[in-house]
């Protein structure tokens, strides 16, 4: 009997998080359907040249970002698809390291999100008037489609915005620069969070800014700290709390 043996050389890390990756892909793309055994785990190490355990830590991998179940006696199965929220991708920090990384701005790793990204370049290359577009001059606020897309993905999060009022940017550092750019001149003084997104401190660097720490609490910015620093020198206020990695 032919078992499902997946393809662990797409998958970065270790080894039975390959697994668990590979399995997320699998039902993504239908190789694997809702109610399905997977392989026993001692016939996958075998096909897979692993050790038991390693399968064993990617079936629970697996388990724990709600791809399959498993059941005592029976084996681990595909779990039946939920509603889907914008939670599911919530990714949880490696077991295996003691240190997190807040210096870049970076979307958790999701097998499901890489897979979207190589569907979305396959279809983009089976179609000429998207490649075209994609090697022509945009508007600069970024194309009109996805100005609207954006503004109905934010309607669903409670913020009612239009297209127009929608700028695209090269990503958040290149949209920080572009903001400190348009409020503030080279020299000026600009006020942040005590503990900021590096990024921001990166572009102020650039622009030529001075920089100065509010403290703050869990409620923010502490306004009598503000107040108390613009009594001795003014200072821009810059709210970056959308790119600060918390």
């Amino acid at each position: 009997m032919t078992i499902w043996v997946p393809s662990l050389e797409c998958f970065s890390g270790p080894r039975y998080r390959a697994i668990a990756q590979s399995i997320g892909a699998a039902i993504s793309a239908g190789e694997l359907a809702p109610g399905e055994r997977l392989p026993p785990q001692r016939r996958l190490a075998d096909a897979l040249g692993v050790t038991v355990g390693t399968v064993t830590r990617g079936y629970a991998e697996a388990e724990h970002h709600g791809w399959v179940t498993a059941r005592v006696g029976s084996g681990t199965f595909v779990k039946q698809p939920e509603p889907r929220t914008v939670f599911d991708m919530a990714w949880r920090q490696n077991d295996d390291s003691d240190v997190i990384d807040l210096s870049l701005s970076l979307p958790p790793p999701h097998s499901l999100r890489l897979q979207a990204f190589s569907a979305a370049l396959k279809a983009m290359s089976e179609s000429p008037s998207a490649v075209t577009r994609g090697v022509s001059y945009l508007d600069a606020r970024g194309a009109e489609g996805h100005r609207e897309r954006l503004a109905g993905w934010l309607a669903q999060l409670g913020m009612s915005l239009d297209a127009d009022e929608l700028l695209i940017t090269q990503g958040g550092q290149h949209g920080i620069s572009l903001v400190l750019s348009t409020l503030l001149r080279p020299g000026e003084l600009m006020a942040t969070d005590a503990l900021t997104y590096p990024g921001a401190i990166s572009a102020a660097q650039q622009a030529h800014l001075k920089m100065v720490g509010i403290a703050f609490d869990e409620s923010g910015m502490c306004m009598e700290a503000l107040e108390a620093q613009c009594a001795r020198q003014p200072a821009t206020q810059v709210n970056l709390c959308d790119t600060r990695s918390e």
